[in-house]
């Protein structure tokens, strides 16, 4: 829950894309470093199809699912690799969707703010269904694994993880508020044009 709802707000904010374009030496001899692969990548189709705000917010809804309903979650559990990549994906996916509703960085063009809020609410009911499902839950998520841990702290791994059901509401909806929240100031006070449009932004809609 933090990959995907707290930590992008940070970093959406801090408009990583944008730093990397004014940091990044241009190379003049036709080769490609680190600043021509990542503009390569942002007009890629791949890039502005996964950048897109729908797509963006399938992704968000769809990583919780995916984890917890599905045998991935005890693969993430038992290999470093797919957690790895589990840390990659969420990062990525609530990146990109909170960059699609609050960001600066260069992307497809963003929807109306009203829009932005209408995408907030699946992420959000989401999050407090599976939230109150844990919560009310009285069968473990991979019990076997935790049994074999057999962590000392661990005493009750059902109640433990109604607390986390918990959290799982908590860092859902809290952050969504806020979302919600910055989005309809901007709505109301819109940013100046240097704001939304940043340098190293070129062929890019950012609105």
């Amino acid at each position: 829950m933090l990959l995907l709802t707290v930590l992008p707000i940070a970093y959406t904010l801090a408009a990583p894309a944008t730093l990397a374009l004014r940091a990044l030496p241009r190379r003049g001899d036709g080769s490609h470093g680190p600043r021509e692969w990542l503009l390569a990548l942002l007009h890629s189709t791949v890039g502005r199809v996964l950048a897109t705000p729908l797509v963006a917010a399938v992704h968000v809804v769809a990583s919780m699912a995916l984890l917890y309903l599905t045998p991935l979650h005890g693969l993430v559990l038992t290999s470093d690799v797919a957690h790895l990549l589990m840390v990659l994906y969420l990062s990525l996916a609530g990146y990109l969707f909170t960059n699609a509703l609050i960001g600066t960085d260069p992307g497809p063009r963003r929807p109306h703010h009203g829009i932005r809020l209408v995408l907030l609410l699946p992420s959000m009911l989401l999050y407090t269904f599976f939230g109150s499902a844990l919560m009310s839950s009285k069968m473990i998520l991979e019990p076997g694994y935790y049994a074999r841990l057999a962590l000392p702290w661990l005493q009750d791994p059902l109640a433990d993880q109604q607390v986390g059901g918990a959290l799982v509401w908590a860092m859902g909806e809290v952050p969504a508020m806020g979302l919600a929240l910055l989005i309809a100031l901007r709505w109301s006070l819109p940013l100046p044009p240097s704001v939304r449009r940043p340098a190293g932004a070129t062929g890019h809609r950012t609105g």
